[in-house]
């Protein structure tokens, strides 16, 4: 009896154990996919630079296995930096395009718009 019992906590200690190490990089991927990585690889589309606003369409070429996830923007001196998210295409998620658009008063002090990734900023746009 104290066999068994033993051996029933084991199991019951073991399979929750294998069940986390199971999902756990399955649902980080999941997590990593929807938000998607840095990309530069893309072309720009139509962009305006006024000054309080921007906007700018990218595409991915329609032959891509990726999407378009999201987009931020972040202002450095004189520089504005985009930074577009794509990730492997997800059935109900094919966004071969993305825009950004927004007002802000300090882009009265940019002069240059570059696309950037983790360790690489691409000039795109200069005035």
């Amino acid at each position: 009896e104290y066999s068994m019992k033993q051996h029933k906590i084991s199991f019951m200690l073991v399979l929750p154990l294998t069940l986390v190490l199971v999902l756990a990089p399955v649902l980080a991927f999941d997590f990593a996919s929807r938000r998607g990585s840095p990309t530069t690889d893309v072309s720009v589309e139509s962009l305006t630079l006024e000054d309080n606003c921007f906007s700018m369409t990218a595409g991915q070429g329609g032959k891509s296995a990726r999407t378009f996830r999201r987009a931020s923007w972040e202002i450095e001196d004189d520089t504005l930096y985009i930074t577009l998210f794509s990730g492997l295409i997800r059935s109900g998620c094919r966004q071969d395009h993305i825009t950004v658009k927004f007002e802000e008063d300090a882009l009265r002090e940019v002069r240059q718009v570059c696309l950037r990734d983790y360790s690489f900023a691409k000039l795109i746009y200069s005035r």
